[in-house]
């Protein structure tokens, strides 16, 4: 945006553009922040909504909406000091000035409005120009610039695989890789909805050669359900092309290690409020040995329970509970921060993400395994 802005205010003023330098770049800025506000406005329009416009644009046109309501319109020159306005100059132009005016009062604001179109167009370049590399036979090494932030400028990140095409596949050991007439007890696969599928089901082979768990004891032509393998079932792995061969790497790990790099990255499991590592975690939760969960880390849930009320208006007790709200005890948390030296309190945090542990029996509790669905989810969020 600074780089426009500099290329607009070194132009103009010739026969070909009546335009000055200045009234250039803030009658564009002007017009950009007209174009978002009717995109943001229109149903139609799938890319700029309400729903997730960011706070700083939000903040922006509250800004650029209060100084309109104050504006004061220029109807006649006696309504301004004569130093306002040049001798001949006419209403039209006047009118021009003032506008520009008060754009620039809200410059900075209207500027972060126009870098959600930059980005945007940026997007769809983006995506041709991929589409044309592809086409003659490259592949972008580095396709995105948060996961390169993490493995090259934070500790913690070195060993993390997140180039290439990031897939997923079950952990060795725990789903068979062929065969009819199996059975589960629904501790392993899922049905479309998300509810726990028991019964028989069978492994049957696609066109790319992927596996896919299907419901009935053997494939058949009649349709049957696609089975989908539970998270902590599968394993994160990332398959890249270099220089002609393909190579396929398992996700990897956030270490403890220390480095010289300003930024880290950290994994940890919150119990109860205390910060422990996975085999901590695992260690202290696995330990009660009955009983699920929230039993011992109940953290804020609570039932939802809608009251009863006699009369339409007397509280006299409450409904069968409909769901909760709140959060567990037990929550997965992915920090990033500045790292100034390898001395105690010298990581300054500057932001996590949190996950909730399911409430599952806490002999079943897992932390953070290397290469795992959730691992990727936590990075997922932290750039989100």
């Amino acid at each position: 945006v600074e780089k426009m802005k500099e290329a607009m205010m070194s132009t103009g003023v010739n026969f070909l553009n009546p335009f000055n330098d200045t009234e250039f770049w803030y009658a564009y800025l002007e017009q950009a922040v007209q174009m978002y506000s009717d995109r943001l406005d229109d149903d139609q329009d799938e890319t700029f909504t309400p729903s997730n416009c960011p706070p700083s644009v939000q903040s922006a046109l509250e800004k650029i909406n209060s100084m309109q309501s104050k504006y004061k319109y220029p109807y006649d020159f006696n309504d301004f000091n004569s130093e306002d306005y040049g001798t001949f100059e006419s209403m039209k132009s006047f009118r021009e000035s003032k506008n520009l005016e008060a754009v620039k009062k809200v410059e900075t604001e209207a500027k972060i409005v126009m870098q959600e179109l930059v980005i945007e167009q940026l997007k769809l370049l983006a995506v041709e120009f991929n589409k044309n590399l592809s086409r003659a036979g490259f592949t972008a090494a580095i396709s995105n610039m948060n996961y390169y932030f993490f493995n090259n400028h934070c500790n913690g990140g070195e060993a993390l695989q997140l180039h290439g095409e990031l897939l997923e596949r079950p952990v060795a050991g725990t789903l068979p890789d062929e065969g009819s007439n199996l059975y589960t007890t629904g501790d392993m696969l899922a049905l479309p909805s998300g509810l726990p599928y028991v019964g028989e089901y069978h492994v049957h082979r696609d066109i790319d050669g992927t596996n896919i768990y299907m419901a009935g004891a053997e494939h058949g032509i009649e349709e049957h359900d696609r089975l989908v393998p539970y998270a902590n079932l599968m394993e994160v792995y990332s398959k890249q092309k270099i220089d002609g061969k393909v190579t396929e790497k398992a996700l990897g790990d956030i270490s403890t290690a220390s480095g010289d790099k300003r930024f880290y990255l950290k994994k940890y499991v919150s119990v109860g409020g205390a910060k422990m590592s996975s085999a901590e975690a695992e260690s202290a939760i696995r330990g009660h040995g009955t009983g699920n969960i929230s039993d011992y880390y109940r953290g804020t849930i609570e039932l939802v329970q809608p009251p009863i009320r006699g009369n339409g208006r007397d509280y006299i007790g409450t409904q069968p509970a409909i769901g909760i709200t709140g959060n567990l005890g037990v929550q997965y948390v992915l920090e990033f921060g500045i790292d100034t030296g390898g001395v105690v309190g010298a990581r300054i945090p500057i932001t996590e993400v949190r996950i909730d542990a399911l409430d599952l029996p806490v002999a079943e509790f897992n932390g953070i395994a290397p290469s795992s669905k959730l691992l990727l989810c936590l990075i997922n969020s932290q750039i989100a």
